[in-house]
């Protein structure tokens, strides 16, 4: 532990003077007592390591850390508070998990947590416990209790190819079948492309034909309702939602958009340069994109207003 709190004073110590562009030597800071803001309620988790380093520190450095509580809105009030104050060295924010996930569980936070903050050092690894009662929950262990909300599972025949891309750490998935050779390099390479383009272009269908009458007839009406409203006459009105859906289907059908290698071609048309390389016929038959958090509503939760409630 003492070892421990060493590395923590050294790296605080060295962060301090970086995010308050000192240049003289570091005996010269601190002048004047260094808070570090919790913002979660005294006694906590927090506070069981965030006090004994202030005590450290200040015995260390020769200068008053002073631990201040900012608890409320599970723990976002104290972060909002410590994102307004100065970054001149004498500010310190003890961030928990909370803060590192809060921003893709709310939509609407009074501070950004990359954007407001310098990371310095971990000061703590905490374990996280799922803690349910068997008999109350009528199950026999935590594996029954977790399910799969949803997965793909593709059975190809021997002439296709499966392609399959991850981006951001797994925040996309992507796999796509294309039928062309099995093994040969060019099929394989095309595939695993058109995986690529699906996940940065997201289409909703492959081609126009898959198209639900549903989305066909919504498209329909945003378009003439937006021609008619502009002034347009019925006849022409309905001239134009023909344009609007011919744009509708190049920017949802995969094999009508632009290819994100080359916009000038489509992605059928990159198809059809392929199958030249491959010496055959290449083409996609079905695909299946994932998004991390896709589906899920996230909580409508105002932390803003919520927060300024607290300051009031």
């Amino acid at each position: 532990m003492n070892r421990t709190f060493k590395l923590i004073a050294g790296t605080l110590l060295a962060a301090a003077l970086a995010s308050a562009g000192v240049t003289v030597q570091a005996q010269q800071w601190p002048t004047k007592p260094v808070t570090m803001v919790n913002p979660f309620a005294p006694g906590g988790g927090v506070d069981a390591f965030g006090r004994p380093l202030s005590v450290y520190l200040s015995k260390t450095i020769g200068q008053q850390f002073i631990v201040e509580n900012l608890a409320g809105a599970g723990g976002t009030v104290g972060a909002a508070n410590a994102a307004r104050r100065p970054g001149d060295g004498y500010n310190f924010f003890l961030g928990a998990v909370h803060h590192t996930i809060a921003e893709s569980l709310y939509s609407k936070l009074p501070y950004s947590l990359e954007r407001d903050f310098v990371p310095i050092t971990v000061l703590a690894y905490v374990p996280n416990v799922v803690v349910m009662h068997p008999k109350n929950a009528q199950i026999g262990s935590i594996k029954e209790n977790i399910s799969i909300r949803r997965f793909a599972r593709y059975q190809s025949p021997q002439n296709a190819v499966i392609g399959t891309y991850i981006h951001g750490g797994g925040k996309i998935g992507v796999m796509v079948e294309v039928v062309g050779v099995a093994g040969n390099s060019a099929t394989v390479e095309t595939a695993k492309d058109i995986a690529m383009h699906i996940a940065a272009a997201e289409p909703r269908f492959l081609s126009r034909t898959d198209v639900t009458q549903k989305d066909l007839d919504t498209e329909r009406e945003i378009a003439l309702d937006a021609a008619l409203k502009s002034g347009k006459p019925q006849n022409i009105a309905e001239k134009m939602v023909a344009g609007k859906m011919e744009k509708f289907y190049a920017e949802a059908c995969l094999l009508e958009q632009p290819y994100i290698r080359d916009d000038k071609a489509t992605v059928t048309q990159y198809l059809q340069r392929r199958g030249k390389d491959a010496g055959c016929e290449l083409v996609v038959t079905r695909f299946t994109r994932y998004k991390l958090g896709e589906g899920i509503e996230k909580k409508s939760e105002d932390f803003a207003a919520e927060v300024a409630s607290y300051m009031k």
